[in-house]
């Protein structure tokens, strides 16, 4: 899969709770009172966050289960540090922070076919009882940005969740040239220097709703807040084109592979399906995040060699034996999921989280990580979903599902 280079922020681990359609209103456990992020950002995209968060515990469920605060970050860009903690008691008793109370987990290998680098912080709050008040506080310090020079910031706001007061202030140097999209969010400038703009949004969502199954993504339809460099879509393309173009280079054993391997085929199809087969089978699944991995493919002499790869390398190694036998193709980023529209305006990576191979001359879209699949069928989680034809400077969008015998 497509990790992006950005997180995803939350303010509570329940936040992200996949596909949602708005159902009957559901009570809580845990209602997030109060948060507060501030995001302060260096004129080359790295940027630090202090985040404060109040979650106050609704019911037993709430007590006996849910007593704690999860921050995530990725060790090889992002530095952590838990700077205040405390429990109020319904009673007005403050219990603080003490060293005992913030657990680790190692991030790595997830499932046997993915590594990374992301670790997780568990603050354990003690004495937790219907009515307490968790409050913490913490800084999240990203010294590299994930895409070299460029600055990408999403907050997601689930609709499963129930949202007092949520405030969010950015500010960011003007020779970034920030672009700001929302959706459900208000705010916008609220002090500008010579040098420096701040923003401020805010957010109150107090109706939550129950999760249903095989329902669209709530990226489709809840709130938003994106600050961005990409005016567009077709501008995240070209980014992933600047890093990913360099790595799909023939080389004379790519080259003989393809040719070998086409040698007998009758047509530009026939040559197409030998070497989807081909890396479909040979080229198993392996995913690497660690740094920039999330976004950025391995070149395809090193994935041609060690003959593992996650979607990006898939992508790369196909693309540089099509064009060995005369076939050229591009990377289409997409997402796999329940997501089906890319918001106008400007833009984060997401909901785009995988990246297949388009062959124009025969409109047609190959996932070689599939590899039940036969050739030119798709996944049904990618099926009639817009598209980012990154070498085409162009959208596009995958079949919709057909009937079959």
């Amino acid at each position: 899969m497509l990790s992006l280079p950005y997180r995803l922020p939350v303010f509570f681990e329940l936040l992200v709770i996949f596909p949602f359609a708005l159902a009957e209103p559901v009570d809580l456990p845990i209602i997030q009172e109060k948060g507060t992020r501030h995001i302060e950002v260096d004129g080359r995209g790295r940027y630090t966050e202090t985040i404060e968060r109040v979650s106050r515990i609704m019911n037993e469920f709430g007590a006996n289960r849910l007593g704690r605060h999860t921050i995530s970050h990725k060790s090889s860009q992002q530095t952590l540090k838990v700077v205040d903690a405390r429990v109020t008691l319904p009673n007005g008793k403050v219990i603080p922070l003490a060293k005992d109370w913030i657990k680790y987990r190692r991030g790595g290998e997830d499932d046997r076919r993915s590594f990374g680098d992301e670790e997780s912080t568990v603050i354990v709050f003690p004495h937790v009882v219907v009515g307490s008040r968790l409050y913490s506080k913490h800084v999240l310090h990203h010294f590299k940005a994930g895409t070299p020079g460029e600055f990408s910031y999403k907050l997601n706001l689930s609709p499963h969740m129930a949202f007092e007061d949520m405030q969010t202030t950015l500010r960011v140097p003007k020779s970034l040239k920030l672009l700001v999209n929302h959706r459900g969010y208000e705010g916008g400038v609220v002090h500008e220097t010579a040098r420096h703009v701040t923003y401020q949004f805010r957010v109150r969502q107090m109706q939550a709703h129950k999760h249903e199954e095989n329902a669209v993504d709530f990226e489709d339809f809840a709130p938003f807040l994106i600050f961005t460099q990409a005016p567009d879509y077709l501008d995240i393309g070209r980014q992933y084109l600047r890093s990913s173009a360099p790595k799909v280079r023939i080389t004379p054993e790519i080259r003989q592979m393809a040719q070998s391997l086409t040698k007998d085929a009758q047509s530009e199809e026939d040559k197409a399906k030998a070497l989807y087969y081909w890396v479909s089978e040979n080229i198993r699944y392996i995913s690497t995040v660690v740094d920039d991995g999330g976004l950025v493919p391995r070149d395809a002499a090193s994935i041609f060699s060690q003959r593992f790869g996650d979607c990006k390398d898939h992508v790369v190694v196909l693309e540089a034996m099509l064009r060995a036998v005369g076939i050229e193709s591009t990377a289409a980023l997409v997402n796999m999921g329940e997501a089906f529209d890319l918001p106008k305006g400007p833009a984060a990576n997401s909901p785009l989280n995988h990246v297949i191979n388009y062959i124009p001359s025969m409109d047609l879209y190959l996932d070689s990580t599939a590899q039940l699949l036969p050739f030119g069928r798709l996944d049904e989680r990618l099926l009639d979903k817009p598209t980012v034809l990154v070498a085409l400077n162009r959208l596009g969008h995958t079949p919709k599902m057909r009937a079959t015998s």
